[in-house]
């Protein structure tokens, strides 16, 4: 099988969104969550079994509550099952 990956996200650095696309290399668990660089959970992108396949998703600088995040650096962590596969890092500037 082909690897997971997370590519690095575009555009970067980004004002006010950016796409994140990412490769699942096997049905699993997959969640896809956005920290600050406190290690913080700012928002859950992806959390569902999803097949393996490539996926692009949008994440527009919103917290889990709609709101908006300051600027400054911030981390795009994919997980497949119980593995953390890669982590990226973005960048928001306002």
């Amino acid at each position: 099988a082909d690897a997971a990956v997370l590519h690095q996200n575009v555009p970067n650095p980004f004002n006010p969104s950016t796409k994140i696309s990412f490769v699942v290399n096997k049905s699993d668990l997959v969640q896809l969550n956005v920290y600050n660089i406190r290690g913080e959970k700012v928002r859950t992108l992806v959390q569902d079994n999803l097949p393996a396949m490539e996926y692009e998703l949008s994440w527009d600088g919103t917290d889990d509550a709609g709101k908006g995040v300051a600027s400054g650096s911030y981390f795009a962590r994919l997980r497949i099952g119980k593995e953390v596969m890669q982590v990226r890092q973005m960048q928001l500037v306002k």
